[in-house]
């Protein structure tokens, strides 16, 4: 592939070394050309960090060409009490179960003893269950926690604290609705998907926007396991194909715009 310069058809390699000679005020239009078709247009700033051209880098003197990495780790609260069990639990406040309060400590001790970068950063729901899980993190790291309401369950309405095969009885053809993932579809005097799934979304930017190493989130089930189909690009109706336990975590790597599980550590880690 040759590059173009205004009416010039240059290299790669002398463009490189044209580079590295120009003066810092210089603004340089370039143009990708393969075949006789422009591809790319770039208006080309010096100094300037990175070039790309179709699979093509040019670094500048001193530039570094590895972006910065962050890491996220998603904590999913820890456990309620066994009366609420098996029934949709969202925006109503319910405190951790005894069982629950341990599980928070056991986390921290799990969380702050990885051969990991510490944790920079702890964003928490507004909810007592997940704020239970996150004080003793945020003891431990003497990190502040940041309450962010984003970050609450979604609002299941009139279905709050009732089980499947309540509300399968109750209310079928909503039922069916949801389960169609509609996009018209709202809990029945609570929360619209697509209300919940612009939540989801502005948390995303948030993360990428957030300037630390590592950043961990304390929230809830639905919640986190479509943070992780938004932060990976899947579809957010993929968040039915794994399970985030109470409890539990998972970790992912940022760079730039693209994400990698890592792990998912479901039951006991």
């Amino acid at each position: 592939m040759q590059i173009r310069h205004g009416p010039a058809t240059v290299s790669v390699a002398f463009l490189a070394t044209a580079v590295r000679h120009m003066p810092d005020s210089l603004v340089l239009p370039v143009f990708a050309e393969q075949g006789g078709r422009t591809l790319t247009r770039i208006k080309y700033a010096i100094p300037a960090t990175l070039l790309w051209l179709r699979g093509f880098f040019i670094l500048c003197p001193g530039a570094s060409a590895t972006p910065m990495k962050k890491q996220i780790t998603l904590i999913r609260h820890a456990a309620i009490a066994d009366a609420w069990s098996g029934r949709y639990i969202g925006h109503r406040d319910v405190p951790l179960s005894d069982a629950g309060v341990e599980r928070a400590q056991q986390l921290t001790q799990h969380l702050t003893g990885r051969n990991t970068q510490p944790i920079e950063r702890l964003w928490c729901s507004p909810a007592q269950r997940a704020r239970q899980t996150a004080q003793p993190l945020s003891q431990r790291l003497e990190c502040p926690v940041t309450i962010d309401i984003r970050l609450h369950e979604i609002d299941f309405g009139q279905w709050e604290g009732l089980t499947f095969a309540q509300i399968q009885h109750q209310d079928p053809h909503r039922v069916d609705q949801w389960a169609a993932f509609a996009d018209t579809f709202c809990f029945p005097g609570g929360e619209a998907l697509p209300e919940f799934h612009q939540r989801v979304n502005a948390v995303v930017a948030a993360i990428h926007a957030e300037d630390c190493g590592h950043l961990a989130i304390v929230s809830h089930g639905g919640m986190l396991q479509s943070l992780l189909c938004a932060l990976l690009g899947w579809p957010l109706q993929d968040h039915l194909k794994f399970t985030f336990e109470r409890g539990s975590f998972a970790t992912l790597q940022l760079e730039a715009d693209r994400a990698v599980l890592t792990g998912l550590y479901n039951h006991d880690t």
